[in-house]
């Protein structure tokens, strides 16, 4: 299962490099941002009822957002990101030390921007999925992963300033997948059993992005 993240990396930063997409004005985008499941893991991550600086789950990476061509029927607004959670200390069971870490993938593509007709704001509502895993590591006795699949709605302000573009992304998913943790192969047996975590909530980042060009296509036949 690590070759997941190894295998979507690649194919990401080729759409951010190379795709062409048809907008007021699109953005590759730099990253910052947190996520808040609606319940804690025992106590150690942020919620919306419980939150503390500098703690997780923190986030960092990058995105594509604009204005896709899809064909002649349809041309949603919307963004495709990839987001590395930061690897922080925590402890469970009250006494168990290990390192959380993991990554997200967004694919929000079905969406319409507000405010159309402005050329230097938007406003994108759209929806789409996000999908990815949390890791427990450092600690043989608990090397868990729980991977999830969230189908999500956002909404996106951004603002243009010359070809600078700054944003705020909010979303809201819910988890569909399986909330138990699972053991990474060749992984100890410790005998512990954590608490299941399903990853519904709320994830928030702020960016810093860069106009490729107000017009330009990426088609995507059906």
């Amino acid at each position: 299962m690590k070759t997941l993240p190894r295998l979507f990396i690649p194919f990401f930063l080729t759409l951010c490099l190379f795709s062409k997409v048809q907008a007021q004005f699109t953005s590759r985008d730099i990253t910052y941002g947190g996520r808040f499941p609606s319940r804690s893991f025992y106590q150690q991550f942020n919620t919306l009822e419980n939150f503390q600086l500098y703690k997780p789950l923190q986030t960092v990476g990058i995105a594509v957002t604009g204005h896709y061509f899809v064909n002649k029927r349809g041309d949603p607004d919307g963004y495709s990101s990839y987001c590395q959670i930061l690897p922080q200390d925590i402890v469970v069971q009250d006494s168990i030390k290990c390192r959380v870490n993991g990554f997200v993938f967004g694919f929000m593509l079905f969406g319409r921007d507000v405010f159309k007709k402005m050329d230097h704001f938007d406003f994108i509502i759209c929806t789409g999925f996000n999908t990815g895993r949390l890791r427990l590591e450092h600690n043989e006795l608990i090397r868990r992963k729980n991977a999830f699949f969230s189908p999500a709605v956002a909404a996106v302000p951004r603002l243009r300033i010359g070809r600078l573009v700054l944003s705020a992304r909010f979303e809201y998913e819910y988890d569909i997948s399986s909330p138990r943790w699972k053991k990474f192969l060749f992984a100890k047996d410790g005998g512990i059993t954590l608490s299941n975590l399903r990853q519904n909530g709320l994830s928030t980042c702020i960016s810093l992005g860069w106009t490729i060009k107000e017009k330009l296509n990426m088609s995507v036949n059906y």
